[in-house]
């Protein structure tokens, strides 16, 4: 055992004697029940993705970004060549 290991003793043997707790068969059948239950739903009903449902704002949000990051890009280039007096 090394000396990084030598903390990590009391919590190994804790572990080696905790008990189990999973869940019972009614409740998983009762979990994947609702789980098939919402996918039929969702299916029936002809849901669209979320990002499709936006409209047109998956292509304005990246269109605004790009022209404000080339502001401050022409803003740089701008001062950069004032300091070097070009």
């Amino acid at each position: 055992m090394t000396p990084d290991e030598s903390g990590l003793e009391p919590v190994l043997d804790f572990l080696k004697h905790a008990a189990v707790h999973d869940a019972t068969t009614a409740r998983t059948e009762a979990i994947r029940q609702r789980c098939h239950h919402a996918l039929d739903r969702r299916a029936t009903r002809g849901d669209r993705p979320r990002w499709r449902a936006a409209g047109l704002r998956p292509v304005i949000e990246p269109a605004l970004v790009a022209g404000v990051c080339l502001i401050y890009l022409g803003e740089v280039v701008r001062r950069a060549l004032l300091l070097y007096g070009m």
